[in-house]
Protein backbone atom coordinates (compact mmCIF):
# COMPACT_ATOMS: atom_id res chain seq x y z
CA UNK A 1 0.00 0.00 0.00
CA UNK A 2 1.46 3.44 -1.10
CA UNK A 3 2.24 6.18 1.97
CA UNK A 4 -0.30 8.56 1.02
CA UNK A 5 -2.88 5.47 0.89
CA UNK A 6 -1.80 4.46 4.31
CA UNK A 7 -1.92 7.65 5.75
CA UNK A 8 -5.92 8.35 4.46
CA UNK A 9 -7.09 5.29 6.04
CA UNK A 10 -5.75 5.62 8.71
CA UNK A 11 -6.54 9.43 9.21
CA UNK A 12 -9.95 8.38 8.18
CA UNK A 13 -9.41 5.99 11.71
CA UNK A 14 -8.42 8.25 13.92
CA UNK A 15 -11.45 10.76 12.30
CA UNK A 16 -14.09 7.94 13.57
CA UNK A 17 -12.45 7.58 16.72
CA UNK A 18 -13.26 10.91 18.34
CA UNK A 19 -16.92 12.20 19.15
CA UNK A 20 -18.34 14.73 16.22
CA UNK A 21 -18.61 17.64 17.78
CA UNK A 22 -20.78 20.61 16.76
CA UNK A 23 -19.97 23.78 16.21
CA UNK A 24 -20.71 25.39 19.66
CA UNK A 25 -18.82 22.08 21.31
CA UNK A 26 -15.94 22.78 18.96
CA UNK A 27 -15.61 26.62 20.55
CA UNK A 28 -15.55 24.89 24.04
CA UNK A 29 -13.17 22.56 23.45
CA UNK A 30 -11.20 24.26 21.69
CA UNK A 31 -11.38 27.06 24.04
CA UNK A 32 -10.40 24.22 27.21
CA UNK A 33 -7.28 22.76 25.55
CA UNK A 34 -6.23 26.48 25.13
CA UNK A 35 -7.06 27.18 28.71
CA UNK A 36 -4.62 24.02 29.90
CA UNK A 37 -1.64 25.18 28.36
CA UNK A 38 -1.40 28.03 30.55
CA UNK A 39 -0.43 25.35 32.64
CA UNK A 40 -2.89 25.35 35.48
CA UNK A 41 -5.96 23.19 36.46
CA UNK A 42 -9.08 24.84 34.58
CA UNK A 43 -12.58 25.04 35.82
CA UNK A 44 -15.71 24.55 33.94
CA UNK A 45 -16.52 27.90 34.46
CA UNK A 46 -13.04 29.27 33.43
CA UNK A 47 -13.82 27.01 30.26
CA UNK A 48 -17.48 28.74 29.76
CA UNK A 49 -16.27 32.16 29.73
CA UNK A 50 -13.13 31.49 27.56
CA UNK A 51 -15.37 29.84 25.11
CA UNK A 52 -17.86 32.38 25.74
CA UNK A 53 -21.12 29.73 26.69
CA UNK A 54 -23.24 28.77 29.31
CA UNK A 55 -21.50 26.98 32.49
CA UNK A 56 -24.36 24.33 32.77
CA UNK A 57 -23.81 23.56 29.04
CA UNK A 58 -20.26 23.31 29.31
CA UNK A 59 -19.97 20.91 32.22
CA UNK A 60 -23.04 18.95 30.60
CA UNK A 61 -19.83 18.76 27.51
CA UNK A 62 -17.29 18.04 29.16
CA UNK A 63 -18.73 15.23 31.63
CA UNK A 64 -19.92 13.25 28.11
CA UNK A 65 -16.77 13.85 26.12
CA UNK A 66 -14.45 10.77 26.91
CA UNK A 67 -10.62 11.81 27.75
CA UNK A 68 -11.70 14.76 30.33
CA UNK A 69 -9.66 14.07 33.44
CA UNK A 70 -10.58 16.32 36.57
CA UNK A 71 -8.71 17.15 40.05
CA UNK A 72 -9.80 16.19 43.35
CA UNK A 73 -11.63 19.87 43.34
CA UNK A 74 -13.84 19.30 40.41
CA UNK A 75 -11.11 20.87 37.54
CA UNK A 76 -10.00 20.20 34.31
CA UNK A 77 -6.27 18.85 34.23
CA UNK A 78 -6.74 16.60 31.01
CA UNK A 79 -8.06 16.59 27.73
CA UNK A 80 -7.34 15.96 24.29
CA UNK A 81 -4.00 14.86 24.72
CA UNK A 82 -2.49 17.75 26.97
CA UNK A 83 -2.09 17.58 30.57
CA UNK A 84 -1.30 19.85 33.33
CA UNK A 85 0.11 16.77 35.20
CA UNK A 86 3.36 15.36 34.89
CA UNK A 87 3.24 11.50 33.69
CA UNK A 88 5.22 9.77 30.65
CA UNK A 89 8.02 11.04 28.74
CA UNK A 90 6.36 13.19 26.64
CA UNK A 91 6.82 16.98 27.47
CA UNK A 92 5.61 19.67 25.46
CA UNK A 93 6.97 23.44 25.93
CA UNK A 94 4.33 26.51 25.07
CA UNK A 95 5.50 29.81 25.15
CA UNK A 96 7.83 28.80 28.08
CA UNK A 97 5.66 26.45 30.04
CA UNK A 98 5.92 22.65 30.20
CA UNK A 99 3.00 20.68 29.82
CA UNK A 100 2.37 17.26 29.63
CA UNK A 101 1.45 15.04 26.34
CA UNK A 102 -0.91 11.76 26.95
CA UNK A 103 1.57 10.29 23.48
CA UNK A 104 3.97 11.24 21.11
CA UNK A 105 1.52 12.03 18.44
CA UNK A 106 0.04 14.29 20.80
CA UNK A 107 2.82 16.33 20.54
CA UNK A 108 2.70 17.02 16.84
CA UNK A 109 -0.97 17.95 16.81
CA UNK A 110 -1.32 20.02 19.97
CA UNK A 111 0.28 23.04 18.55
CA UNK A 112 -1.96 23.58 15.47
CA UNK A 113 -4.91 23.65 17.64
CA UNK A 114 -2.91 25.99 20.41
CA UNK A 115 -1.86 28.06 18.10
CA UNK A 116 1.55 28.00 19.25
CA UNK A 117 5.21 26.66 17.97
CA UNK A 118 6.19 23.86 20.67
CA UNK A 119 9.66 22.94 21.63
CA UNK A 120 9.07 18.99 21.97
CA UNK A 121 11.25 16.56 24.36
CA UNK A 122 10.76 12.60 24.92
CA UNK A 123 12.23 9.36 25.25
CA UNK A 124 13.05 6.44 22.48
CA UNK A 125 11.50 3.38 24.86
CA UNK A 126 14.05 0.86 23.46
CA UNK A 127 17.62 2.75 23.33
CA UNK A 128 17.13 5.40 25.85
CA UNK A 129 18.34 8.14 23.61
CA UNK A 130 16.67 12.14 24.45
CA UNK A 131 14.61 12.86 21.43
CA UNK A 132 13.83 16.52 20.19
CA UNK A 133 11.95 18.78 18.08
CA UNK A 134 10.12 22.27 17.36
CA UNK A 135 6.74 22.29 15.96
CA UNK A 136 5.49 24.93 14.04
CA UNK A 137 2.76 25.84 11.39
CA UNK A 138 4.72 24.54 8.41
CA UNK A 139 5.62 20.95 10.11
CA UNK A 140 7.87 19.55 12.85
CA UNK A 141 11.87 21.27 12.72
CA UNK A 142 15.36 20.32 14.13
CA UNK A 143 14.30 16.84 14.95
CA UNK A 144 16.83 14.68 16.80
CA UNK A 145 18.34 12.40 16.34
CA UNK A 146 16.86 12.56 12.25
CA UNK A 147 15.91 9.52 11.97
CA UNK A 148 13.12 9.89 14.42
CA UNK A 149 10.21 7.75 13.85
CA UNK A 150 6.68 7.15 15.47
CA UNK A 151 5.10 3.90 16.89
CA UNK A 152 1.06 3.97 16.13
CA UNK A 153 -1.61 2.11 16.32
CA UNK A 154 -5.21 2.09 14.23
CA UNK A 155 -8.04 2.12 17.05
CA UNK A 156 -10.39 -0.24 16.49
CA UNK A 157 -13.86 1.47 18.22
CA UNK A 158 -14.14 5.23 19.10
CA UNK A 159 -12.20 6.44 21.89
CA UNK A 160 -13.50 5.95 25.60
CA UNK A 161 -12.31 6.88 28.62
CA UNK A 162 -9.78 4.31 28.46
CA UNK A 163 -8.39 6.29 25.74
CA UNK A 164 -4.75 6.63 27.56
CA UNK A 165 -4.20 2.44 28.05
CA UNK A 166 -5.71 1.66 25.12
CA UNK A 167 -4.35 4.02 22.43
CA UNK A 168 -1.79 6.75 23.99
CA UNK A 169 0.23 3.78 24.97
CA UNK A 170 0.90 2.42 22.39
CA UNK A 171 2.51 5.82 20.32
CA UNK A 172 6.33 6.83 21.05
CA UNK A 173 8.98 8.40 19.78
CA UNK A 174 12.07 6.24 18.41
CA UNK A 175 15.31 7.13 17.84
CA UNK A 176 15.49 5.02 14.66
CA UNK A 177 13.53 2.39 12.32
CA UNK A 178 15.71 -0.03 13.62
CA UNK A 179 14.84 0.68 17.46
CA UNK A 180 11.16 0.83 16.82
CA UNK A 181 11.13 -2.52 14.63
CA UNK A 182 12.10 -4.32 18.27
CA UNK A 183 9.55 -2.82 20.42
CA UNK A 184 6.49 -3.36 17.65
CA UNK A 185 7.40 -7.02 17.18
CA UNK A 186 6.06 -6.93 21.04
CA UNK A 187 3.35 -4.92 20.69
CA UNK A 188 0.82 -6.71 17.77
CA UNK A 189 -0.84 -4.32 15.78
CA UNK A 190 1.46 -1.25 16.15
CA UNK A 191 3.44 0.03 12.86
CA UNK A 192 5.57 2.79 12.25
CA UNK A 193 5.01 6.18 10.78
CA UNK A 194 7.44 9.25 10.19
CA UNK A 195 7.72 12.58 11.74
CA UNK A 196 6.31 14.47 9.32
CA UNK A 197 3.65 11.57 8.39
CA UNK A 198 2.50 12.18 12.00
CA UNK A 199 2.24 15.76 11.75
CA UNK A 200 0.06 15.73 8.26
CA UNK A 201 -2.46 13.43 10.28
CA UNK A 202 -3.00 16.32 12.77
CA UNK A 203 -3.76 18.42 10.70
CA UNK A 204 -6.19 16.52 9.18
CA UNK A 205 -7.73 15.12 12.25
CA UNK A 206 -7.49 18.64 13.58
CA UNK A 207 -9.24 20.12 10.83
CA UNK A 208 -12.46 17.62 11.13
CA UNK A 209 -12.43 17.64 15.11
CA UNK A 210 -12.12 21.60 14.80
CA UNK A 211 -12.59 23.18 11.49
CA UNK A 212 -14.95 25.80 12.80
CA UNK A 213 -13.06 26.71 15.83
CA UNK A 214 -10.09 27.05 13.99
CA UNK A 215 -11.23 28.95 10.76
CA UNK A 216 -9.43 32.15 11.33
CA UNK A 217 -7.33 31.21 13.86
CA UNK A 218 -3.24 31.06 13.00
CA UNK A 219 -0.67 29.75 14.25
CA UNK A 220 2.64 31.27 14.91
CA UNK A 221 5.47 30.46 12.54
Amino acid sequence: MADTEKIQRLAERLIAAVPRLGQDEQRVGLALIRSLAAGAPVSDREVAVAAGAAEPGVRDALDRWPGVFRDDHGRVVGFMGLSVVEFGEHRIEIDGRRLTAWCAWDTLFLPGLLGRRARVSSRCPVTGRAISLTVSADGPHRVSPAGTVLSFLAPERPFDAHVVRSFCHFVHFFASEQAARKWIAEHPGTFTVSVDDSFRLGQRTNAAGFGAALDGAGMAA
